[in-house]
């Protein structure tokens, strides 16, 4: 085990803000039918040359884990890491004067994709993907889950275990449905507490080349990057998306 650190204390935060939220029931058999928002295609196409799925090996003491991340490649010979902006021409121009640390130079040598960072840092990646864009309205069809969690210790509570998850179940008429949770587990010398939240809600999707459009229920309407790809082994079309950047997995 190890202190609560400052992920650590995003992911209480994130519990709390959760806790928050009122719990809708959830009818997976519930869709909305093709009859939704009119959509836009993304203005990108011009700019954008690609999206790179990376996968690479992290370490915390003797533990080995591999993280799997997506970068926006662009025709000029820059990258994008921060993808929970809209990849608009304009949003993508807008992220790249005020948030320049998230911008740097890519190119492919060999099999190799070099990324070099503004500080002049260069890394080197064997084990990735170019993933291709996909088709206007593009449908999916299936559950997606993305879950990420910590652990640590502090004060009288001996261990601390904290789990965010996200899900979206696409349906192939451009519908979804999507849930949030989070939960804590503490370990203190009184027994074993628990808490959880949970929030649910629906809406429209739209996808075009390396962009999606979440329009939920309510009327807010997200638009973040996106990507696919396939596995073989589970004989997937998608068994892992990209949006923004996180990925969701089919179980």
């Amino acid at each position: 085990m190890r202190h609560l650190n400052r992920r650590s204390l995003r992911f209480a935060t994130l519990f709390l803000l959760l806790a928050a939220l009122p719990v809708q029931a959830q009818d997976s058999a519930t869709s909305t039918g093709t009859t939704g928002p009119a959509y836009t295609s993304p203005d990108n196409a011009s700019v954008v040359k690609g999206a790179a799925q990376i996968r690479y090996a992290t370490y915390m003491g003797t533990s080995m884990s591999y993280t799997t991340s997506l970068y926006l490649l662009l025709k000029d010979g820059s990258y994008c890491r921060n993808l929970n902006n809209e990849p608009s021409n304009a949003a993508l121009a807008a992220s790249k004067k005020s948030n320049p640390k998230d911008w740097g130079r890519w190119q492919i040598n060999g099999k190799k994709l070099v990324l070099t960072k503004p500080t002049g840092k260069t890394s080197k990646y064997s084990d990735w993907n170019m993933l291709k864009p996909k088709p206007k309205d593009y449908r999916l069809d299936g559950y997606f889950k993305s879950e990420v969690g910590d652990t640590g210790t502090g004060g009288d509570i001996a261990a601390t275990a904290l789990v965010a998850a996200r899900g979206y179940r696409f349906y192939p008429d451009g519908s979804f449905q999507s849930s949030s949770s989070a939960s804590a587990i503490a370990h203190a010398p009184a027994g074993v507490g628990t808490r959880s939240a949970r929030a649910q809600s629906g809406g429209k999707y739209f996808i075009d080349g390396y962009t999606i459009v979440l329009t939920f229920d309510s009327g807010e309407q997200v638009t973040r990057t996106f990507a696919s790809f396939a596995s073989k082994r589970k004989g997937y079309k998608d068994s892992t998306i990209f949006i923004g950047e996180r990925d969701y997995i089919q179980p």
